[in-house]
């Protein structure tokens, strides 16, 4: 992964969030303006990595890229007083790899080929509900076509994804974002902030989960008690 990154893309541009939200379900709408697809311009070998350059007209973005505790580091540094907030970061994979994880989406498991968006809301809402009865009530054709995934929302957000090439990518940002795995070859990840995240790579999924564990953290061993009773999960309203 280390030389995929030298290749890395970098495109900004300005973005403002539109929420509204009725019993619990969001629309969620973005307005923004001046896309630009950034120049890279050089790339510089560090101690334990490398950082590379990327070129707007008088401003530079640079990508560090770090080696710590076993994993790789990206971190994106920007011009102070840059009035971007929308930064999409895009490399390549290895192609017809399977891609699981990020977050508790239960409409696909490979994501490999989808558009996956990491942000939380009911994920079936009236709305939904309603035009899928209606369509099956007036017998429609692909009245039970499933949806898009880059549709749906998650029931727990969370920026991580791990491969069938036994390694994974996990971003530090507790904003909306997005992944996009519909290109052959290709990963694109978009952060509403200057993206952070590391890469773990192993030879094993055992060696890969413990790697992966060690930066999130791990669950504590269950108490004795609950191989004795019951676990009651009550809901009012």
């Amino acid at each position: 992964m280390l030389n995929t990154m030298r290749n890395i893309a970098l495109t900004v541009w300005t973005g403002e969030n539109r929420f509204t939200m009725s019993r619990g379900s969001f629309r969620y709408r973005q307005k923004t303006t001046g896309e630009q697809v950034l120049k890279r311009s050089r790339t510089t070998e560090t101690e334990n990595g490398f950082d590379v350059d990327f070129a707007r007209g008088e401003e530079t973005f640079t990508f560090s890229f770090r080696q710590e505790n076993g994993l790789l580091r990206g971190e994106l540094h920007v011009p102070e007083g840059t009035p971007y907030n929308r930064f999409r970061v895009t490399f390549d994979i290895e192609k017809g790899l399977h891609i699981y994880g990020c977050g508790e989406i239960h409409s696909a498991f490979d994501l490999s080929g989808e558009k996956v968006r990491v942000f939380v809301a009911e994920h079936q809402n009236a709305r939904r509900i309603a035009l899928k009865l209606l369509r099956k009530g007036l017998r429609l054709p692909n009245a039970d076509k499933a949806m898009k995934l880059s549709n749906y929302e998650s029931y727990y957000a969370q920026p991580t994804f791990v491969t069938s090439g036994k390694w994974f990518f996990h971003a530090d940002t507790k904003r909306f974002a997005e992944f996009d795995f519909s290109k052959p070859g290709k990963v694109s990840f978009t952060s509403q902030e200057p993206p952070v995240f590391r890469i773990g790579k192993a030879e094993t999924y055992e060696a890969l989960s413990e790697k992966l564990t060690s930066l999130l953290g791990r669950q504590e061993m269950l108490p004795d008690w609950v191989n004795d009773g019951a676990i009651l999960a009550i809901q009012e309203g």
